[in-house]
């Protein structure tokens, strides 16, 4: 079986609640390098754009398992946010 087509939704917001249109929100998953199975990491990633209401984006995940995933924000050199979560793709 191949990798899916999955959509990445991200929301930003600043500390009022009121959205963030204007940031470059880029998205990262990376499975760990499995060394007893020979496999090496995998990463894979996104640029989101701004829809109106939220920044999202197609992305791949490559096959099942567990994924970290980390999403960046920035507004030129200014980092506004990051954040970081664990997957598990089945």
């Amino acid at each position: 079986q191949g990798a899916r087509d999955n959509s990445i939704h991200v929301s930003l917001t600043d500390a009022s609640g009121k959205p963030i249109s204007d940031a470059q929100v880029r998205l990262t998953f990376t499975m760990p390098a499995m060394p007893a199975m020979n496999m090496p990491e995998m990463k894979t990633g996104a640029e989101l754009k701004w829809t109106g209401s939220e920044y999202t984006a197609p992305i791949q995940i490559m096959m099942a398992g567990g994924w970290n995933v980390g999403i960046e924000a920035r507004r030129g050199n200014e980092l506004l946010a990051t954040a970081q979560a664990h997957i598990n793709a089945r």
